[in-house]
C-alpha cells in the first residue's frame, strides 16, 4: 500500500516547523535540483566538512525562474547527512520571461550582495557556503545555510505583532550594513530605482496589463486601464522627485523574503536580486503589504522618528506611492510571467489580481490624502 503524502502547505502553522519537515522529507526526489550538478555539490562537500558525496534528494522551493530554490539533503561517506538551501536562478529571456522588457538587469546584486557582504552585512544573511556565477552573469548558483531549522518567515509564525515589527527595525538595520557594503566595494552592480526607472515602469506595467489574459472576471484589470492616465499622473507627480534621497535597499522586501529568529528575533533576508538604490519607504512597502492598519501606522512612526527630514505625513504621502510601485512591480511581472507559455504558472493569475486591486487602493489613497 502507497504511503500518503503529506501536504506540507495543509500543516497548520502551530505545528510548525516539524510536521512540514516531515511532509518534505515524503516527497524527496532523490537526484539534484535543476541548475547544479553533482560534481559542484560534491566539491562543496569536500571543502565544507571534508567528506565524498554519495546521494543527494531534493524537493522544490519554488521554481518559476529557471531552476529556482530547493532544500537539498548531501548524503555523505560516515553516514553523515546535511540538509542545505540550494538556489539556481536564471534571468536569461528564455527562461524568465518577464525580463524581456525590464527596465534593470536583476540577478547580479545577488551575486555582488553574497561575495562582498562585510560582517555588519553578513549578520543579515543565511551563511553562503558557495555563490557562483553564470557565464552570462545573469544566473548563478547559491548553496546556503537552511534557515527554518531555527528562523521562521516573518509571514508564516507569529502573524503580525513584534514578529512584523522584529522585520520592520531590522530592516533598517540592513539598510545601513548595506551601505557600509557599499562604502567599502562600490556599488556598480546596484540596481537605481530612479525617476528613469519610474517613468519606464509606468510603459512597461501598461503593456504587461493590456496584454494579461488571466481568464475569468476581468473587471478588475478593466478598472485599472481605466484609470490608468490618473494613476499615471499620481505616480509621476513631481511631489515624489525620486532622482535624490536614495540609499541601498533590498528592492523585494516582502514577509517571504525575511526570517526571524524563534529565539533571539535576529533577521535574516534572502533573495537579493533587486538590490539597489531607493528609498527605504519602498522595502516598507513590499514587507507592509498584508499588515494591518495600526502596524504600517507604528512603521510609519518609526520612520519618522528616524528621518526627520521630512513630517509623518510626507513620509506617508512616500509610503502610499511606494505601495502604488510595488502593486504596479508585482502586477506587471506576474502578468508577463503568466502569459508565457513557457511553463504552468496558473498560480500567478491571483497575484495578479491582488497586486491591482492593491494598486487600485494606493491610488485612492493618493488622492484623498
Amino acid at each position: 500500500m502507497a504511503r500518503p503524502v503529506l501536504d506540507s502547505s495543509l500543516v497548520p502553522s502551530q505545528l510548525d516547523p516539524v510536521l512540514k519537515r516531515i511532509a518534505r522529507r515524503r516527497r524527496r526526489s532523490e537526484g539534484v535540483p535543476s541548475g547544479v550538478d553533482f560534481p559542484t555539490l560534491e566539491e562543496v562537500c569536500r571543502k565544507e566538512w571534508g567528506r565524498r558525496l554519495k546521494r543527494v534528494w531534493h524537493t522544490p522551493i519554488s521554481s518559476w525562474r529557471g531552476g529556482g530554490a530547493a532544500f537539498v539533503w548531501l548524503e555523505m561517506e560516515g553516514r553523515v547527512t546535511k540538509r542545505v538551501v540550494v538556489k539556481a536562478s536564471s534571468y536569461e529571456a528564455d527562461v524568465f520571461v518577464a525580463s524581456t522588457e525590464t527596465l534593470v538587469e536583476a540577478g547580479p546584486p545577488e551575486l555582488w550582495v553574497y561575495r562582498k557582504a562585510e560582517p555588519i552585512l553578513r549578520a543579515f544573511l543565511p551563511r553562503t557556503i558557495l555563490a557562483a556565477e553564470a557565464a552570462s552573469g545573469r544566473s548563478g548558483v547559491y548553496v546556503l545555510e537552511d534557515l527554518s531549522w531555527d528562523y521562521g518567515r516573518a509571514w508564516d509564525h507569529g502573524r503580525g505583532g513584534n514578529t512584523l515589527r522584529d522585520g520592520v527595525m531590522g530592516m533598517f538595520r540592513m539598510h545601513t550594513a548595506l551601505a557600509s557594503a557599499v562604502e567599502t566595494h562600490g556599488d556598480e552592480e546596484l540596481i537605481r530605482y530612479d525617476a528613469a526607472f519610474s517613468r519606464g515602469l509606468i510603459a512597461y506595467a501598461e503593456n504587461a496589463i493590456t496584454a494579461y489574459d488571466g481568464g475569468g472576471d476581468d473587471s478588475i484589470r478593466e478598472r485599472v486601464l481605466g484609470a490608468w492616465p490618473r494613476l499615471e499622473r499620481a505616480y509621476l507627480d513631481d511631489e515624489f522627485d525620486v532622482s535624490t534621497d536614495g540609499v541601498p535597499i533590498h528592492g523585494d522586501y516582502n514577509g517571504s523574503n525575511v526570517f526571524v529568529h524563534r529565539r533571539d528575533r535576529r533577521v535574516k533576508a534572502v533573495d537579493w536580486e533587486w538590490t539597489g538604490y531607493g528609498r527605504p519607504h519602498a522595502d516598507l512597502a513590499s514587507y507592509l503589504k498584508k499588515a494591518s492598519t495600526d502596524d504600517v501606522s507604528w512603521a510609519l512612526d518609526l520612520l519618522a522618528e528616524r528621518d526627520e527630514s521630512r513630517t509623518r505625513h510626507e513620509h506617508e504621502r512616500i509610503f502610499l506611492r511606494s505601495m502604488l510601485e510595488r502593486a504596479l512591480w508585482d502586477a506587471s511581472l506576474n502578468a508577463m510571467q503568466h502569459t508565457s507559455d513557457r511553463g504552468d504558472f496558473g498560480y500567478l493569475g491571483p497575484r495578479v489580481n491582488r497586486a491591482l486591486v492593491t494598486s487600485l487602493r494606493s491610488l485612492d489613497q493618493l488622492r484623498n490624502g
